[in-house]
């Protein structure tokens, strides 16, 4: 597990709740998993808060989380990584 920030970024939250967000994602991302046999895998998840918005991708074993200003473009983030050489 590794986070990065933007130098140039200021927090919304502080740590503990920013470690609280990404543990409810990793808690709705296994409820997610529990609908795979009938509906397919799970992609992507995606939160949109007036501020911000927070992005889950489902990689091989692994959760991708990511947070953008709630103006992004989160098709174009998410159609960016999905791009790279990560198998979803």
């Amino acid at each position: 597990m590794a986070f990065v920030r933007r130098k140039d970024f200021e927090p919304l939250i502080d740590e503990e709740m920013g470690n609280l967000a990404h543990y409810q994602a990793s808690v709705k991302a296994n409820i997610e998993e529990m609908f795979d046999s009938q509906l397919g895998k799970t992609n992507w998840m995606f939160t949109c808060k007036e501020l911000v918005k927070m992005i889950t991708l489902f990689l091989d074993d692994e959760l991708l989380i990511l947070s953008i200003d709630g103006t992004g473009n989160h098709d174009q983030v998410i159609q960016k990584i999905q791009r790279l050489n990560t198998k979803f």
